[in-house]
């Protein structure tokens, strides 16, 4: 009897032994994987076999939508983080398609032929529509600035009428149809292109001066200067009996020059505008119509015989 018990322990110890050594427990390293398909923490399933895929790094991760076929182009659009390394797990199948399994750790680099669109970083294009440019594409971006009204055109982003323009007396809708670049009211409301005289320039007509009236500089002469005081004299409400007379008094200035008596400011000898202005804001206001009258119809008598 005790020898037959030892004969089946060490039959039983042979048949334990048999197939070449331990075997590995399923879900570990080198085991088949569990029934499910998985494997243990930190584990893989590989055709059937737990492996060990390695440490891999944090933050960055392969993008998807490339595949690898045999001889094909990686797709676009994956973006490597940094810091990590390649795991061991992102490896290509003969089928043409990439095993998914490896991440790129932060910092790790990217495999070969992985392109990135410089597009996808390129900064937006900001417009440029400065320096009074209301139309026509900006020389930036090549974006619109604006579009002109109806009849205009874009001329160097500035909306203007079609050539030619208009000249100073020409009724207009808006300053870019005149050659001036100023459409404004006279003194009837109505809209006129204006030309851009200023004080004691030489003028054909009111037209031609921005704003105030053309009056002849002298009794004598026949040159016309702007003088833009005449519409300060109308702030003032000075009567028109009273501006003629300041016009025609000024104009005898100019005549006389250096003869008048030294009671005329030097400025009203060279100065048409500022005799306007200064006899305006003066006698023009102190005096009663009638009076200015009278002083009107002496200066259109005695001329220069009677200079101030």
């Amino acid at each position: 009897m005790r020898r037959l018990m030892v004969a089946t322990m060490a039959l039983s110890l042979a048949c334990g032994s048999s197939g070449g050594g331990t075997s590995i427990p399923a879900g570990t390293e080198g085991g088949h994987c569990l029934t499910d398909g998985t494997c243990n923490a930190g584990l893989a399933c590989r055709s059937n076999l737990c492996v060990n895929l390695g440490p891999s790094g944090t933050g960055g991760t392969i993008g998807t939508g490339g595949q690898v076929g045999t001889g094909g182009q990686v797709g676009t659009g994956g973006l490597v983080g940094t810091g990590g390394a390649t795991s061991l797990g992102g490896v290509v199948g003969y089928d043409g398609a990439a095993v998914i399994g490896g991440q790129v750790g932060t910092g790790g680099q990217a495999d070969a032929g992985v392109q990135i669109d410089a597009r996808d970083s390129a900064p937006a294009c900001v417009p440029n529509c400065s320096g009074g440019r209301v139309c026509g594409p900006d020389p930036i971006c090549q974006t619109s600035c604006g579009m002109c009204a109806a009849g205009y055109e874009c001329s160097a982003g500035i909306c203007k009428s079609p050539t030619p323009l208009k000249v100073n007396g020409d009724t207009c809708s808006a300053s870019q149809e005149c050659a001036s670049g100023l459409c404004l009211y006279n003194s009837v409301g109505e809209l006129h292109c204006y030309g851009t005289g200023t004080a004691n320039s030489v003028c054909r007509n009111a037209y031609d001066c921005n704003g105030g009236s053309c009056v002849y500089k002298s009794l004598t002469g026949t040159a016309q200067v702007c003088v833009p005081a005449s519409q300060s004299c109308q702030t003032l409400k000075v009567p028109d009996e009273c501006l003629t007379s300041t016009l025609l008094f000024c104009e005898l200035i100019q005549s006389c020059g250096d003869t008048v008596s030294a009671s005329i400011p030097a400025a009203y000898i060279t100065d048409l505008n500022a005799c306007i202005a200064g006899e305006c804001a003066g006698s023009g206001t102190s005096m009663t119509p009638a009076q200015c009258l009278n002083v009107t119809n002496r200066i259109k008598s005695n001329g220069t015989s009677n200079c101030p």
